[in-house]
């Protein structure tokens, strides 16, 4: 059974092979017969040229209006004569369109000829050939009219004339045997066309089946060809798709292999969440902590009931998300990112248990280690003191260096206690009205000798009283963040000055404190506030510090609602940014 294609090939190349022989056959034909037409138009010009040289040489003699009755037959018999041994007809018209002589009819009986195109062109003296309707004949003629002068006045006109069916009855052979040939051609084509449109449709056929096999899953279909043309390029590039998606489809069953055991591995909960809200994938950490073997194809709201929950996944459909749960009474940080084109989200559950436990072994032992080693410590720079007063020489050179170092730890055990109490969150903080002014200027008094020392400025901005800034917060824990900015920037301060600025926002306060210090270089800027973390460790030992200052300035600040910044360049200083909302 042959196919629309088939059929669809073999209609075009057959109508392209019927219409061009259509158009060459009226092209041919139509300019031969005109061909023919043009010559036997001018053989009757050549004609009318030698048989009106006659009539015009002899119309004194044949002359009806000089000669009567003797002249018009003469003229007659001249023209039949000439008419029937040329074969063409003759008539010959006087200036007032009456016909004189005709070579096949009586004159007598014939229509004035006046209005006749090619004889009113004729006796006006010029020539001209016409093809009309004969009235007389009842056909189809030719004709060509040319004047007869006679001293140089046109005394009448000479009219040739032949049917047009003589002309197509002799056309007519020529015109059967392009006939002949072009049907033999047609039929040549057809039988191309079928040849062809087989060739063609095929290989595409072969090329459909094997599609619909690979569609079925049979991927070891290949279509043999020996073609080297754009079908024989498309059959090899066919077989090669199915090379790759056969390939490609081994490789995608063994990394599905792979992550199934990876995720069986896992050890946080993984959840893939759908559009429609439906579980895709879930890992088995996830089925143990809500306790369903099989989650995936539920909506995750029937298999994980929280209103908070879900309000994550809404906002987790434009950009990731993260957040800490209570689970099945244990902490969980999960994290939310969207799928691209918005096709789901994937949901992770990290347990925080063990490391919230980790977290508060470390923080147990660091405050018992703090407060074990205060005491000895200062056991240790009271004797170093003692002995200081009487000893002279290396001896206490010694003894400065003990209590400097000793000095050192102390500030740190204490920083470490002060941290270990600002991370202990059911340590509530003393709000109240703050003073600025008078805060501002105890910090002042602190620093006052360590800045006249290094030969630097302290400038303090505060707004004008009028727009006094009302904030509650905690007025020691707030002092104590600004003696920590303040130590940093006199630390790292050699030259230059320090600004303190403190004005309202919307409610809250901002508080900066900018140096013209080192700086600090941009990748420190992110972990400048992690407990022991230094930028430059040997001017961090240089200078004496213990890296736990910026630390506590980040705890003060979370603890109340606030956040804090910084902005530095290495030799262009600091600004260190703190901004809290109202309480």
């Amino acid at each position: 059974m042959r196919t629309r294609l088939f059929w669809k090939f073999f209609a075009g190349l057959f109508l392209f092979s019927l219409l061009l022989a259509l158009a060459f056959y009226f092209l041919a034909v139509g300019q031969a017969r005109d061909l023919y037409l043009r010559a036997k138009e001018d053989s009757l010009v050549r004609l009318g040229n030698l048989v009106g040289a006659e009539l015009a040489a002899n119309w004194r003699q044949l002359d009806p209006a000089v000669q009567e009755a003797a002249g018009a037959g003469r003229l007659q018999a001249l023209v039949a004569e000439k008419g029937a041994h040329s074969q063409v007809r003759l008539t010959v018209i006087d200036p007032r369109g009456r016909v004189l002589a005709d070579s096949q009819k009586d004159p007598a009986a014939m229509q004035n000829h006046a209005d006749r195109p090619e004889i009113a062109a004729a006796l006006s003296g010029q020539p001209r050939s016409e093809t009309h309707f004969s009235f007389t004949l009842r056909e189809r003629m030719m004709y060509h009219a040319l004047p007869l002068k006679s001293g140089g006045t046109t005394v009448a006109a000479l009219r040739l004339s032949f049917f047009v069916r003589d002309v197509e009855l002799a056309f007519a052979p020529w015109r059967g045997r392009v006939t002949l040939l072009l049907l033999t051609l047609l039929a040549v084509s057809l039988l191309l066309s079928l040849l062809l449109s087989g060739n063609l449709t095929r290989p595409i056929k072969d090329l459909a089946a094997a599609a619909r096999a690979v569609s079925s899953g049979n991927l070891d279909t290949h279509v043999p060809s020996r073609r080297r043309d754009e079908i024989g390029q498309l059959t090899g590039d066919f077989n090669a798709m199915v090379d790759d998606q056969k390939r490609m489809l081994q490789q995608l069953r063994y990394g599905r292999q792979e992550l199934e055991i990876i995720l069986a591995s896992l050890s946080d909960g993984l959840l893939v969440i759908d559009a429609e809200e439906r579980i895709t994938r879930a890992g088995p950490s996830f089925c143990r902590l809500v306790g369903d073997s099989a989650p995936v194809g539920k909506p995750f709201w029937e298999v994980l009931r929280r209103a908070d929950f879900a309000e994550l996944v809404r906002r987790a459909a434009g950009a990731g998300v993260q957040a800490e749960l209570e689970l099945a009474g244990r902490p969980y940080f999960v994290s939310l990112a969207p799928l691209p084109d918005r096709a789901g989200t994937v949901v992770t559950f990290h347990d925080l248990a063990a490391v919230r436990r980790l977290e508060k072994q470390k923080k147990d032992l660091v405050a018992s280690v703090s407060h074990e080693l205060r005491t000895p410590l200062t056991a240790i720079k009271g004797y170093v003191e003692t002995l200081a007063e009487d000893a002279a020489g290396d001896a206490r050179r010694y003894l400065d260096v003990i209590q400097r170092n000793t000095d050192r730890l102390i500030e740190m055990i204490d920083d470490l206690l002060t941290l270990s109490e600002l991370e202990e969150k059911s340590d509530p903080l003393d709000r109240e009205e703050i003073d600025w002014p008078g805060l501002l200027a105890g910090v002042r008094s602190l620093f006052e000798k360590r800045i006249r020392e290094k030969g630097l400025t302290l400038d303090i901005s505060l707004p004008p009283p009028a727009e006094r800034i009302a904030y509650r917060g905690d007025r020691f824990r707030l002092e104590q963040m600004l003696i920590n900015l303040l130590d940093n920037a006199v630390k790292y301060t050699d030259q230059g000055g320090i600004a303190v600025r403190v004005a309202a926002d919307d409610g809250g306060l901002i508080i900066e404190v900018r140096d013209s210090g080192a700086g600090i270089p941009a990748e420190h800027l992110d972990r400048v506030f992690e407990r022991f973390y230094v930028a430059d460790k040997a001017r961090s030992r240089q200078k004496g510090g213990t890296g736990l200052g910026l630390a506590i300035v980040k705890h003060i600040v979370q603890l109340h609602g606030g956040e804090i910044a910084v902005q530095s360049r290495p030799g262009a200083g600091s600004t260190f940014s703190v901004r809290l909302f109202p309480a």
